[in-house]
């Protein structure tokens, strides 16, 4: 199910004075993805209390054409349009994942929520995928996957 992203869910920031082409008109303007909203009927703590299956946190996957820092406004066919005064601020699989890790800690508690290089064994292996990013007028269609595997079938592999 495509997930839709408004203009307003997205943080437009000015880029740094003297970072950007010497002779642009205007600064590049960064854009990064927001803090996931509250989890509704929750307080920001519900889930902090450590107790509880742990989850391992992957690397967001996304299409490799759309995961530099040029912001794809657009699709024309196959070609992509691309915004000449917009950029990332992150790469769009860095800034999806500390999206989710961020969501679930405030859900779960950060000590249930691991990444890669954490040493512990987690209960859980969270892996999502997106297969496509579209741009349409005022929304970002989002489309893809996600896989948690039981402990049992991880025990498997």
């Amino acid at each position: 199910m495509p997930v839709r992203l408004r203009d307003e869910d997205v943080t437009v920031a000015p880029s740094s004075p003297g970072t950007g082409n010497a002779c642009a008109s205007a600064p590049v303007a960064l854009v990064a993805l927001p803090h996931a909203p509250a989890a509704q009927g929750s307080t920001p703590s519900a889930g902090a209390s450590g107790a509880g299956a742990t989850v391992l946190v992957r690397e967001v996957s996304v299409p490799a054409y759309l995961d530099g820092f040029p912001v794809v406004v657009g699709r024309r066919g196959s070609a992509l349009a691309v915004s000449r005064d917009t950029e990332w601020a992150e790469r769009p699989s860095t800034g999806a994942t500390r999206v989710l890790r961020d969501a679930l800690s405030e859900r779960l508690g950060a000590s249930r929520v691991l990444i890669a290089g954490d040493g512990r064994i987690p209960d859980a292996d969270l892996t999502v995928e997106f297969f496509a990013l579209d741009p349409q007028p005022g929304t970002l269609a989002l489309q893809g996957q996600r896989c948690v595997p039981t402990p049992r079938a991880m025990r498997r592999s």
